[in-house]
């Protein structure tokens, strides 16, 4: 494992000054103004679509997904269910959750058991042959390069992500777990400095570069909301989240706390910098809005939700 995490990073350590990944835009479904079935339809259209790409088994390779992170595949390391070595082409997919708007509605959440995540970056990565999936083979590991907008953060680890089921607002679960996996700040010596988190595993799956919040001041407020043109909503229909300003992070209001007649009551939100994004479905269109805040226990901060464009609302959740 050591071995082989050490020629990925000798062999590419010239890749690894790149763009900040917070530079590109991913590919998103082009939805504007529409009209959705249900919360289900919603989420589907919103949600970020993968990226698939052609990989040789025999002589592995890399490529970008497309938010700049570098995704490496050694030589030789693709098996079958059955332990057969993949020498063929292997279809490659992966998505990239590296911005709060993009998990939101991808419902990609920064959550470790109940709990708020400082987050590096996302991704979901499988493969296939010949449409059968497809595993790494034992004592070989890929590694994704994922650019930070600034200096890498050395206190993160890499956080595996296991999918649950009967959550609306998040389809996902990061732990720690036991999958043999290791991540690596790399530091880029040229002019701009970009930092680079290197995650090694040995299984794909869902991964996540995380930290969990240092001491958070939770505060206990209310987020009552107004929505213009409309009857207030039920708490199946309405979303809503603390985006963090100064970190990535995002935290679902009410998951902790409650939601009744179209009022929020929170308390584990610190007292930070955050915006508040909420949109609800009503009567099949999509409403939004947003209020930036510094939470503070007692107060009451009201969001107006109107009609909204919905593509141009999750572009202004990415960049806040």
């Amino acid at each position: 494992m050591k071995k082989n995490h050490l020629l990925i990073v000798v062999g590419l350590s010239v890749l690894f000054v790149t763009n900040s990944c917070r530079k590109k835009k991913p590919d998103v479904s082009n939805v504007n103004n529409v009209t959705f079935s249900s919360v289900e339809d919603m989420f589907s259209k919103l949600s970020l679509k993968p990226k698939t790409l052609i990989v040789n088994g025999s002589t592995g390779g890399s490529f970008f997904g497309n938010s700049g992170t570098r995704y490496v595949f050694q030589p030789n390391s693709f098996q079958d269910m059955s332990g057969n070595l993949v020498t063929g082409d292997v279809q490659v997919k992966v998505t990239e959750f590296l911005r709060e708007g993009d998990m939101v509605f991808s419902r990609m959440l920064p959550v470790s058991n109940n709990e708020p995540l400082i987050s590096g970056g996302c991704f979901d990565i499988s493969a296939t042959s010949d449409g059968k999936e497809v595993y790494l083979k034992p004592g070989t590991t890929f590694a994704a390069l994922m650019p930070q907008p600034g200096v890498a953060n050395e206190v993160m680890s890499v956080f595996k992500g296991n999918r649950i089921n009967g959550n609306d607002r998040n389809i996902v679960n990061w732990d720690t777990g036991k999958v043999n996996k290791f991540i690596e700040p790399i530091q880029s010596t040229k002019f701009p400095r970009i930092d680079t988190f290197g995650i090694f595993s040995d299984s794909f799956g869902l991964y996540n570069a995380d930290r969990f919040m240092s001491n958070p001041n939770y505060q206990t407020f209310k987020v009552t909301l107004d929505v213009s043109g409309a009857s207030l909503i039920p708490s199946t229909n309405v979303f809503a989240y603390a985006v963090y300003d100064n970190v990535t992070g995002v935290w679902p209001l009410g998951m902790i706390g409650s939601y009744d007649n179209g009022v929020f009551e929170e308390r584990h939100v610190p007292n930070i910098p955050v915006h508040l994004v909420v949109f609800a479905l009503i009567n099949n269109r999509f409403y939004g809005g947003v209020v930036a805040v510094v939470p503070k226990n007692g107060e009451n901060y009201t969001v107006k939700l109107i009609e909204t464009d919905v593509d141009e609302f999750r572009k202004m959740v990415n960049t806040k």
